[in-house]
């Protein structure tokens, strides 16, 4: 019964969206670190990015990805000082962190694109605006978490140019193997409850930030049950209390411009 409720009260907010808290939109900041910027950049299919920068030596640029339904705001929740971009700005670097197609800090139209896509404009995009923003030869270093190891892996295997671009590739938890979970994914598909799942959630045509909207609710639901852990203790944008290859057959419909 808590599934069914789940999925028909999803379903009904899939119709209403408040888009994300206005506290997921604040820029960190840190007493003695430099403040945050945001840079605007735009993909060659057409897709509009933010992307954040804690200022450093301009020789020393490094791109920092976050994985699936996260955002630059993660690299900074819960860990104060020891948040992975405070750690790299100490030791003088120049700090970019990026957010894909379909973050509620870029401007996403729709449901119409792939994970191959995030890799083949999302990714070169990013790398191309910070070379030319500092002027350096190539990143010191990609950063990839999950989903941002695996864009890595896919744009890199294949595309030389962007390779040498970048002089070192960390792969941070990458989402390369499944292995249990394609069997769940293998049961779902025969009984077609993935097909439900997704006009469930997310009914064709319905903007990513719903999406958004429906994991606060769920993180907010779970942290009520000592579930789940987040930074601020209800909900993923809260505020904190504390300062301071073939792949042709993988692709399903495009559009390209």
């Amino acid at each position: 019964m808590g599934v069914i409720a789940s999925l028909i009260f999803w379903y009904v907010k899939s119709y209403f969206n408040p888009g994300p808290p206005t506290a997921c939109y604040a820029l960190p900041s840190k007493a003695g670190y430099p403040v945050i910027s945001q840079h605007n950049i735009k993909t060659q299919d057409g897709m509009s990015l933010k992307m954040w920068r804690v200022p450093g030596d301009c020789a020393k640029p490094v791109l920092i990805m976050s994985g699936l339904e996260c955002s630059s705001r993660d690299w900074f929740a819960g860990l104060d000082s020891e948040a992975l971009p405070w750690l790299l700005s100490r030791e003088g670097f120049d700090v970019w962190l990026g957010n894909n197609r379909g973050v509620f800090l870029s401007n996403t139209p729709a449901w119409n694109w792939t994970f191959i896509d995030m890799a083949d404009f999302d990714l070169p995009a990013m790398i191309d605006a910070i070379l030319a923003e500092t002027r350096a030869s190539t990143l010191r270093a990609f950063v990839g978490h999950s989903q941002g190891a695996f864009q890595g892996f896919l744009k890199f295997g294949e595309d030389d140019t962007i390779r040498r671009r970048v002089d070192h590739f960390v792969a941070l938890s990458p989402a390369v193997f499944l292995t249990q979970q394609r069997y769940t994914w293998r049961v779902l598909s025969a009984l077609h409850l993935d097909d439900l799942a997704v006009h469930t959630f997310l009914p064709p045509g319905s903007p990513f930030e719903v999406m958004e909207e429906m994991q606060r609710d769920l993180c907010w639901v779970k942290s009520w049950l000592f579930a789940c852990w987040d930074a601020g203790g209800l909900a993923p944008c809260a505020p904190r209390a504390q300062p301071s290859s073939p792949r042709s057959s993988e692709r399903g419909p495009q559009t390209r411009k």
